[in-house]
């Protein structure tokens, strides 16, 4: 919590997480104050500064997760905001969730920090195309996904959701 005053008036009282980067705006809610460095594969960091730990958990995690594609599952996981597409870090990674309502998406990302959600669907693989191509493309990394999930607000702020909030 930081207070803002002006003489001894208060100016502003907000929150600050460090962990996710958000900041609550009176008026406006939470917001991202940072760029995402959970997942650095998205930051072309693999590329520059070679992680073999994130390497291996990237692999460890398609290991357990690739027997699951094409299943209806359901799993819980915290909301995580990506550059352009909502994610869930799930045992130690993320799961996009892609064709969510952009609606949705806002209260998702607005709720604070922590917010834990059960999203339910058929688990999907992307696999980045193999090209000879000489110029390169900007493309997503691989990854697993859900498109369109049912997403359900299990927990927020360390309290359970209660519809009505």
């Amino acid at each position: 919590m930081l207070r803002f005053f002006k003489a001894d008036s208060l100016i502003l009282e907000t929150q600050v997480c460090v962990l996710c980067r958000k900041i609550t705006l009176p008026t406006v809610g939470v917001v991202s104050v940072a760029g995402s460095i959970k997942h650095p594969y998205d930051d072309l960091q693999d590329v520059l500064l070679p992680d073999a730990e994130l390497r291996r958990r990237w692999q460890s995690f398609q290991q357990k997760m690739m027997p699951q594609v094409g299943k209806q599952l359901s799993l819980v996981g915290l909301i995580s905001e990506g550059k352009a597409v909502l994610t869930i870090d799930y045992d130690e990674w993320i799961i996009y969730l892609d064709g969510v309502d952009l609606r949705e998406v806002n209260v998702l990302n607005n709720l604070a920090c922590h917010t834990a959600v059960r999203v339910s669907g058929r688990l999907q693989y992307y696999s980045t195309p193999k090209t000879d191509m000489a110029l390169q493309q900007q493309r997503p990394p691989d990854h697993f996904f859900f498109d369109r999930p049912q997403i359900e607000i299990v927990r927020t702020n360390g309290r359970r959701w209660h519809s009505g909030q």
